[in-house]
């Protein structure tokens, strides 16, 4: 096991202990694509957008990890009024936020937006965009998705957290968006993937495929709450904040298995 699967778990407990801060379920599904992205994929001239702003914890504790934030900061004022670090990311204090979000369906289409402008300009680079599940039930989401493809923006690269759940239910009794997935994306001219999104490096193999000018989709299936197996795939825990019987439970699971 990967020692950041460790760290980066028992940083986003003690942090959402701390300070009561929800959406502990869905920063657990994530963390591991957003490690991976910033550890090992992006580069000077790419972008990325967290469109699912409720995981801004976990986008948070990457960046302080890659010292691009201060932890001790972080730690210190997460939440708190006036301060820098909210509950979703805003580009208004912090440099490494390239797009404001928290309204779920947005961030793919400034995502399209922004990697049209890559091609038109002749600009190098990427365009990353993460989303949830839960926002391909959003007919914006599907407008960028259709353009994308239409404009052969090979720039684009498209994160899904596929784990099955959102806030009011399962996927599959919402809307069922997993149904056919990669099929659905093909048919709008994109280069389609399915990966295990808690595989380490396998989000690196996944984009070095990337091949013509067709956007590109990973579709990564994951485990909302990944980690701690009390909460693991339970739709309470989309708005559930850590406890501290959490962390003990977690620290007993794994911190044998590490040290």
């Amino acid at each position: 096991m990967d020692s950041s699967f460790f760290r980066l778990r028992l940083d986003l407990l003690e942090l959402s202990l701390k300070h009561q801060a929800h959406h502990l379920g869905s920063c657990l599904s994530c963390l591991d694509l957003l490690w991976q992205l910033y550890d090992r994929v992006l580069g000077q001239d790419d972008e990325f957008i967290l469109s699912k702003g409720h995981a801004a914890m976990a986008l948070y504790l990457v960046l302080a990890e890659k010292k691009l934030i201060d932890k001790k900061d972080l730690f210190d004022h997460f939440g708190k009024d006036g301060g820098i670090f909210l509950g979703h990311p805003s580009t208004r204090h912090l440099k490494n936020i390239t797009w404001s979000t928290g309204a779920l369906g947005q961030g793919l289409g400034v995502a399209a937006g922004r990697s049209f402008y890559k091609k038109y300009y002749r600009r190098q680079g990427n365009v990353f965009v993460l989303v949830s599940d839960g926002e391909l039930n959003c007919g914006s989401s599907w407008e960028a998705i259709a353009l994308a493809g239409a404009q052969k923006l090979s720039s684009l690269v498209l994160l899904v957290d596929l784990n099955g759940l959102q806030g009011i239910g399962e996927d599959a009794e919402v809307f069922n968006v997993g149904e056919r997935i990669l099929e659905k994306f093909q048919c709008f001219n994109w280069q389609a993937i399915l990966i295990d999104g808690h595989a380490p490096e396998v989000l690196e193999r996944a984009i070095a495929t990337k091949e013509g000018d067709k956007p590109l989709v990973i579709i990564a299936r994951t485990v909302k709450g990944k980690g701690l197996p009390s909460i693991e795939n339970k739709v309470a825990c989309h708005y559930q904040h850590a406890t501290q019987p959490m962390i003990e439970e977690f620290k007993q699971l794994y911190e044998t298995k590490l040290f």
